[in-house]
């Protein structure tokens, strides 16, 4: 799943990429988007974009979290437990539904 994201990162269109890389890459300095499925090699901590159903445990680190919710049923549910965690503790939550 990750190469295909970073393809796409890559491929979004002929001026408007976004660079990406793993951590081990030499690019990884260098690129603004780092795919980590673990978040143990992370580099930075402005931006953190959630593609799993479970919270990530160091969410905490970043400024900003993006959770990223699909249709299916068991995903939306999954979201509304990590939506009720986050405000539970006093963090800001923005709700935006991309398909309306």
């Amino acid at each position: 799943m990750s190469r295909i994201l970073q393809q796409k990162l890559w491929q979004h269109a002929p001026a408007s990429f976004l660079p990406s890389a793993y951590p081990q890459d030499d690019a990884s300095a260098y690129a603004p988007v780092i795919l980590d499925a673990d978040g143990s090699h992370l580099v930075q901590d402005d931006i953190l974009i959630n593609l799993k159903t479970v919270r990530p445990p160091f969410f905490s680190r970043f400024r900003y979290l993006v959770e990223l919710v699909g249709n299916d049923e068991d995903d939306k549910v999954a979201a509304r437990q990590r939506y009720k965690f986050y405000r539970d503790r006093g963090y800001q939550v923005k709700s935006t539904d991309a398909a309306a």
